[in-house]
């Protein structure tokens, strides 16, 4: 469990989920308070550009927009500033040097909420790496045990 302290970063599908609205969306924002945190979560800007460029492919209509515009209100979305740019290559550095790909997308999520010293919910395996290494505190979701 995310202590309440703590800063939370959404990846991209948990913000997928919460966009739906759906039983696991719902889950995952009372399983998390994340309504209820004294700071909005946090979201990076990579991840709401795959939820728009999703918005595009899926030729999304114009509720569904709204919706994600609303999300997008909702949160704090952290731009690549020069700490997340860091962090960028401190963590790609760390993955290459062990032989360990991960998407550039998730590096870039991975690097804000390394710089933010926040925690990443997700649902995505990708950062197990960093995460079992100690450089990157993240709370796993397995998508299995999400409501339907």
């Amino acid at each position: 469990m995310i202590a309440r302290d703590r800063l939370v970063l959404l990846d991209t599908n948990v913000l997928l989920h919460i966009l739906r609205g759906r039983a696991a969306g719902t889950w995952l924002l009372e399983r998390f308070a994340l309504l209820a945190r004294p700071e909005k979560p946090l979201v990076s800007v990579v991840s709401m550009g795959e939820m728009w460029r999703m918005a595009e492919r899926r030729r999304w209509g114009p509720a569904q927009r709204e919706k994600l515009e609303a999300v997008g209100s909702a949160v704090l979305v952290i731009d690549l500033e020069p700490a997340v740019v860091r962090g960028y290559g401190e963590l790609g550095a760390y993955l290459d040097d062990r032989g360990v790909p991960i998407p550039q997308n998730d590096l870039w999520i991975a690097s804000t909420a390394h710089a933010k010293h926040a925690t990443l919910l997700t649902a995505d395996r990708h950062f197990d790496a960093l995460a079992d290494a100690g450089r990157l505190t993240r709370e796993f979701v397995d998508p299995g045990d999400l409501p339907r």
